[in-house]
C-alpha cells in the first residue's frame, strides 16, 4: 500500500505545475529557475540547487544510485526546464550511507 501511494504522489509531482512557497506566499513569478530536481537510474529523484553555471548542491543520498540527469527551470515536467547531464558527483568526504549527517553532494 506504502508503494502505491508513493507512486502516486511521484506521478502527481510530475504532470502538475510546482511553484515555490515564500513565507507564506506563491511565487507565481518563478523567481527560484535555479530550483530543479535530478533523476538517478534506479528511478528516484531530488532536489538540486544551482550555485553557479557548473555546480549544483544537492543530498548525497540523492545521487548515490548514479544520478542520470537533473532538470532546471519553472516546471517538474520538463516542459519548461532544460536538461542538464551530470560529469562528476563528489559527496561530502564525511557522508554515511543512511544518516542525516553531512548529507551533501555537489
Amino acid at each position: 500500500m506504502k508503494s502505491i501511494i508513493c507512486y502516486v504522489l511521484l506521478y502527481l509531482a510530475f504532470i502538475t505545475n510546482v511553484h515555490a512557497i515564500v513565507l507564506g506566499v506563491v511565487d507565481e513569478q518563478n523567481d527560484y529557475s535555479s530550483v530543479g530536481y535530478t533523476i538517478t537510474s534506479a528511478g528516484g529523484f531530488g532536489s538540486v540547487v544551482a550555485l553557479d553555471p557548473h555546480w549544483v548542491l544537492t543530498a548525497a543520498h540523492v545521487v548515490e544510485s548514479s544520478p542520470s540527469f537533473m532538470v532546471m527551470g519553472d516546471s517538474y515536467d520538463g516542459a519548461e526546464g532544460f536538461y542538464i547531464y551530470f560529469d562528476e558527483v563528489i559527496t561530502h568526504p564525511d557522508y554515511v550511507p543512511g544518516e542525516f549527517h553531512d548529507d551533501l553532494a555537489l
